[in-house]
């Protein structure tokens, strides 16, 4: 499959001159980082009808996973530095990612619980995942009939499903991309409106980075697991992730 992001004639646009002015404008002016934060919604969006049947078909051919339409995973923001061990401060902030590694949703909250109530929502509201699809996650959030998670038992099936979801897992690396691009992330964020501003405002940037295949070549930061998110897994979704396991031991 030919991506986007493959084309040498996009690389190295992130060590440019102009790139690193637009990270320090984004690290500084109160006026730019707002009118990137307005921007919001017209680059962090949620796909289309025909966008969830490209991101999920993109998804299926690198991994052979299907009705993949977003990964999602969290990282917590501290008040003094960037961790994701401390969940007492700061801003808990939850993203989905395409094949793409761009964002297509994102949330701010300042506590587990309120995380939680949102995402329990979101994955109820049937109007986001046409045609059986659904989100993945490698991280530690319970099943659900809109987001598969690997099993913790594996036979042999079930770690065959667990090996083609974890091949299709980006957000990842999407996150630390996010977080090597801009260094003002790693000063700390106290949950207030300015601070939640900035934080949008480097991903509207972090998308227009990938959209323009501007590929992020520095460090990565590694993103640790976070404590369990929690709320009732039905069984649909159980019969769901197991004949998804079936089939895919059977391609």
């Amino acid at each position: 499959m030919n991506k986007v992001e493959d084309d040498p004639a996009c690389d190295g646009l992130a060590t440019t001159p102009r790139y690193q002015r637009l990270v320090q404008e984004c690290d500084t002016p109160t006026r730019v980082i707002s009118a990137l934060h307005d921007l919001a919604p017209v680059f962090i969006k949620w796909p289309s009808q025909a966008g969830v049947r490209k991101i999920s078909r993109s998804f299926q051919e690198v991994s052979g996973f299907p009705g993949i339409i977003g990964d999602l995973g969290q990282y917590r923001f501290n008040e003094l530095y960037v961790t994701e061990k401390d969940d007492n401060n700061g801003i808990l902030f939850q993203a989905i990612c395409d094949h793409t590694r761009k964002f297509t949703h994102c949330h701010i909250a300042s506590s587990n619980s309120e995380m939680n109530e949102w995402l329990n929502n979101y994955l109820g509201d049937a109007t986001l995942f046409p045609a059986n699809t659904h989100l993945i996650s490698t991280s530690p959030y319970p099943l659900h009939e809109n987001l598969m998670v690997p099993y913790k038992e594996e036979s042999d099936m079930q770690k065959n499903f667990n090996k083609k979801l974890v091949a299709a897992s980006v957000i990842g690396e999407c996150l630390g991309n996010l977080l090597g691009r801009f260094e003002s992330l790693h000063r700390g964020l106290s949950l207030n409106k300015t601070n939640r501003t900035h934080l949008v405002a480097c991903c509207v940037l972090h998308n227009i980075c990938e959209l323009k295949c501007d590929k992020y070549k520095g460090e990565r930061i590694k993103i640790e697991k976070m404590s369990r998110s929690s709320f009732p897994c039905s069984l649909r979704a159980k019969m769901k992730r197991d004949a998804i396991a079936a089939k895919l031991s059977n391609s």
